[in-house]
């Protein structure tokens, strides 16, 4: 019985002992429990890294990292300076390209190269700063950036290459520095709400189709270092109400102002000695136009619908007119075709009312192809006598 008892003692002990190591088990566990809410109350999230947001790859060559890809989801973008101790020194061609919730992008000093296409149809992009670490502006940088209304292009850049800002149909001023010396090919192409742009005093070279389809642009001043403006540079600006080319300039290119609708008036200088083909076409406002002394050719197609056109002297060097040269000037009363003319392109007054004097003989409308006929044998008659003789 005493064994019994003793027994019967030893297990109650055993139970009580699991029972209290259980309830101290459980309070335990609650108190971690607790402990850990508190902390995640509490404690702030660990800031991210201005690499993650960022692919990017090291060129000794460069002495520093190049962005690669912008992989973040950020509206407004700083580009770090450094990463990992290491300087950014390069944005590379497409990093950001068609990264639609981009609305400003900030870039630091030790960037050197922004490249090809770098920020193309970043179509949310208002605004961007671009450091005076930057040489040149690249091909397609910020093409179809649609929501950039306005652009300081800092004075390290002597370039605008082709393309950079073309459709950017929301930018309505530029200011070029005087460090830029060429703008390229349709660098501002189609950027159609540009009513304000200065040409600084050392660019020289305004590359083809420049500032073709600003249809904002009112009026645009050409410094005298500018040597060259290439074909269709101005065309479909029908804004564009008057503008004066400088003495520098040679050639006016082939449909520099072509569809420029709103155009009433030119100041041509006399260094111009040539009138390039489709160079006025579609000037429906142009009234007059004086052509300088020195213009030796005027080409196809040059006045062709410039239906306001009333009057226009040609020079006497002029020894070329091509073919629809004047063809529908509906307006003209007449015109005086110089003696030294030894071709005369067919259809060159077709559609004119003009009375088109020649040699001192009238020919009216209705003869001026007969005059073509004339002039151009003539020619070929003189250049056989020349081969034969």
């Amino acid at each position: 019985m005493k064994n019994c008892k003793k027994t019967l003692c030893a297990i109650t002990a055993t139970i009580m002992l699991l029972t209290l190591t259980a309830c101290g088990d459980s309070q335990n566990i609650s108190t971690s429990s607790d402990s850990s809410s508190s902390s995640s109350e509490y404690t702030s999230p660990v800031d991210k890294e201005p690499a993650d947001d960022f692919n990017f790859t090291e060129d000794k060559d460069l002495g520093g990292l190049i962005i690669t890809k912008y992989i973040g989801n950020e509206t407004k973008v700083t580009v770090p300076a450094e990463i990992d101790g290491k300087k950014v020194v390069r944005i590379e061609d497409c990093a950001f390209a068609g990264c639609t919730e981009i609305t400003s992008v900030t870039i630091p000093n030790s960037v050197k190269e922004i490249g090809y296409g770098a920020f193309k149809e970043c179509t949310s992009l208002t605004s961007v700063t671009i450091p005076n670490s930057i040489s040149e502006i690249a091909m397609w940088s910020f093409y179809n950036c649609s929501g950039l209304t306005d652009i300081t292009i800092p004075n390290s850049v002597s370039v605008i290459q082709e393309n950079a800002f073309y459709g950017c149909s929301g930018l309505t001023s530029v200011s070029i520095p005087n460090s830029v010396s060429v703008i390229k090919n349709s660098a501002f192409y189609d950027c159609s709400e540009l009513n304000e742009i200065t040409i600084p005093n050392g660019v020289t070279e305004i590359g083809d189709c420049v500032f073709s389809g600003c249809f904002g642009l009112k009026s645009v001043a050409i410094p005298d270092s500018v040597t060259s403006i290439g074909k269709y540079a101005f065309s479909g600006c029908s804004g564009l109400k008057n503008i004066t080319i400088p003495e520098s300039v040679k050639t006016i290119s082939a449909g520099l102002f072509q569809n420029c609708h709103g155009l009433e008036s030119i100041s041509l200088p006399e260094s111009i000695n040539e009138i390039g083909g489709y160079a006025f076409s579609g000037c429906t406002a142009l009234t007059s136009i004086t052509i300088p002394e020195n213009v030796y050719t005027i080409d196809h197609d040059a006045f062709l619908g410039c239906f306001s056109l009333t009057s226009i002297t040609i020079p006497e060097r002029v020894s070329k007119i091509g073919k629809n040269a004047f063809s529908d000037c509906i307006g003209l009363i007449s015109v005086t075709i110089p003696d030294n003319i030894r071709e005369l392109g067919y259809y060159s007054f077709s559609g004119c009312n003009a009375v088109v004097y020649c040699q001192g003989i009238a020919y009216g409308p209705q003869y001026t192809e007969s005059l073509c006929e004339v002039i151009n044998f003539f020619d070929g008659y003189s250049k056989f006598l020349s081969e034969v003789s």
